[in-house]
């Protein structure tokens, strides 16, 4: 393996990829913005007994950890965890409840595939302080927005409460319920009779499977999950308490117009700090690719750090995995996602340059114009060939003859028109 070359997980962009993935993110950070969403920046890096402390079933194997003299770090795995410790430090000085947003990369040192790397971009909105299945609706309308906005295929939300799966296991008499719903995550990923042998490995009741098979069987609408819920006759006030926040959620998922969203009671997200509302979403025709965004309640997980009690609601999209799936579409390569500037501007002549330079300042800092200035006199025929392996829209050249009149050329990349314009005049170019 070359020297030079990246460990596998890792990415990165041509400068042109980049210009895109940045518009992505700047989307996002102004949608989030108009929402109401306060950025905020955690650390990358923290105790490992800070990190570690509700990652819970495999995420524990995946985190970079390491040691730097006697303190035992590790990287964020995702931006909840921080963000809780956050709170946890900062809950005095802020009102609450609080909308939040946070935009940055996480490591996982989990087995790279398609749509998941070990280096990955998430983009987050939380509210702090705040129980409410409207404010839990209300950040999903959002994210519906920011697909709108990118012009997207169209997402679908799958919902659930885990509080339902939570009550109807403990209804049967289970203890160990965290590792059945570690189980339940991973229901996607395996066949029927592998999931199932992996719950009866841990000793889950048979009729409790037989249960888990039917509430998880395709094809069933809405509606039809609804009623299925309630038929199960579950005196369990857990149980209760997630079919009630989900027909709310349900409610005011039509109120804030959420175009589309399944009920699906297999989603339980893989962290075990997740309580209640719970959600995975997909791009329609790009389902291989894994959930785009996701999400859920997490009102215990501040608790851990501190004694006073502060819910909280986040949904995270994820941007490398989005990302990714755009560079695979051919439309892709059709929309412009931002884009660098498009006018290159050239000197051509040594003993002009104190004036041009004078001009170039001038167009950049008074008049606005964005351009992309070529870092050396050249000639013309040098700049010609370098401004259409740029795909400049307009090349301006400030050469001799043009000086001499105190005139620029100006030459139409696309038509190959040609004009000569005075110095004082390029403020008015497009």
């Amino acid at each position: 393996m070359p020297k030079f070359q990246l460990p596998s997980g890792f990415i990165e962009y041509t400068p042109e990829e980049q210009v895109k993935f940045n518009y992505i993110l700047d989307t996002i950070r102004e949608e989030y913005e108009h929402a109401g969403f306060a950025p905020i920046e955690t650390a990358s890096i923290g105790y490992s007994e800070v990190i570690l402390a509700k990652a819970g079933g495999e995420l524990d194997k995946e985190i970079y950890r390491f040691q730097k003299g006697d303190r035992d770090l590790s990287l964020r795995f995702d931006l909840t965890v921080p963000l809780a410790r956050y709170i946890a430090e900062h809950n005095r000085n802020m009102v609450l409840p609080a909308k939040i947003y946070q935009i940055g990369k996480s490591w996982r040192a989990e087995k790279p595939q398609k749509g998941r790397y070990r280096e990955l971009y998430q983009a987050d909105i939380d509210i702090i302080g705040n129980n409410s299945r409207l404010a839990e609706a209300e950040m999903l309308s959002v994210i519906q927005n920011v697909f709108a906005i990118l012009e997207l295929p169209a997402i679908t939300f799958r919902v659930s409460n885990r509080k339902i799966l939570a009550g109807l296991l403990d209804s049967y008499g289970i203890t160990d319920i965290a590792s059945i719903l570690r189980i339940v995550d991973k229901k996607a990923k395996l066949s029927e009779a592998d999931w199932i042998q992996a719950l009866r490995d841990i000793q889950t009741p048979d009729l409790a499977i037989d249960t888990l098979l039917s509430l998880f069987e395709n094809g069933k609408n809405n509606q039809e999950i609804g009623k299925l819920l309630q038929q199960q006759n579950i005196d369990n006030n857990l149980y209760q308490e997630g079919i009630q926040e989900l027909e709310e959620f349900v409610k005011y998922l039509e109120l804030f117009h959420v175009k589309s969203y399944v009920i699906d009671i297999s989603i339980v997200r893989g962290q075990d700090y997740y309580t209640g509302t719970v959600f995975e979403s997909f791009l329609a025709g790009l389902e291989s690719f894994g959930s785009i965004c996701s999400g859920g309640r997490y009102d215990n997980l501040v608790g851990h750090y501190i004694d006073t009690p502060i819910t909280g609601f986040g949904a995270s999209i994820g941007v490398s995995r989005l990302f990714g799936i755009l560079r695979e579409q051919d439309w892709f390569q059709e929309i412009q996602y931002g884009d660098t500037t498009k006018i290159g501007v050239f000197l051509l002549n040594e003993d002009t340059v104190e004036d041009d330079i004078k001009s170039i300042i001038a167009l950049r800092d008074e008049q606005g114009i964005a351009f992309d200035l070529y870092p050396e006199i050249t000639n013309f025929k040098k700049a010609l060939q370098y401004a259409n392996r740029k795909n400049y829209t307009e090349a301006i050249f400030f050469g001799a003859d043009e000086a001499k009149a105190g005139e620029v050329l100006i030459k139409n990349m696309e038509s190959g028109e040609q004009v000569i314009v005075l110095v004082g005049d390029l403020g008015e170019i497009e």
